[in-house]
């Protein structure tokens, strides 16, 4: 079980970790993001998240945005390692629906990058990253237990 878990956590840090890096060689390609601070007070009020069945449109920002809100709400939804461990295959599904439909249409790249922007984006910022340091906890602390055996 600690090994399955592990796998998991594993995989899912990876995945923010490839995301990280995107974000970051997207940035350094966009001049106009080296002026944008984030500062607290211009974020607005912390926004309620709830995991929504979506679904892809069509509409690359529309659905960049939809995917980022899901996002969100399933990093809301991990305070435990078996949250983590219940949520990962929704999760995954829904992100693979989106990729395989604007794969089809020939527009992934146009929705990857619109979905990182998205996830750039100061009204989501914060809530990604406190989402990727969670999940990065649960992996740090399964990495100890494991280790501990």
């Amino acid at each position: 079980m600690k090994i399955k878990l592990l796998s998991i956590l594993m995989a899912i840090a990876l995945a923010l970790a490839f995301t990280s890096c995107d974000e970051k060689k997207s940035r350094s390609h966009d001049d106009s993001s080296k002026s944008e601070k984030v500062d607290k007070e211009d974020v607005e009020d912390e926004v309620e998240y709830e995991v929504k069945e979506i679904h892809p449109t069509g509409d690359i920002n529309k659905d960049a945005e939809a995917l980022t809100q899901n996002v969100i709400a399933f990093y809301k939804k991990i305070n435990t390692q078996e949250d983590a461990l219940n949520i990962q295959k929704e999760f995954t599904e829904i992100q693979k629906e989106f990729q395989e439909f604007y794969k089809k249409k020939g527009q992934d790249k146009d929705f990857n990058t619109a979905y990182f922007k998205m996830m750039q984006d100061p009204k989501y910022a914060k809530d990604i990253k406190e989402g990727q340091q969670k999940i990065m906890k649960f992996v740090s602390e399964t990495l100890k237990s494991v280790d501990n055996k």
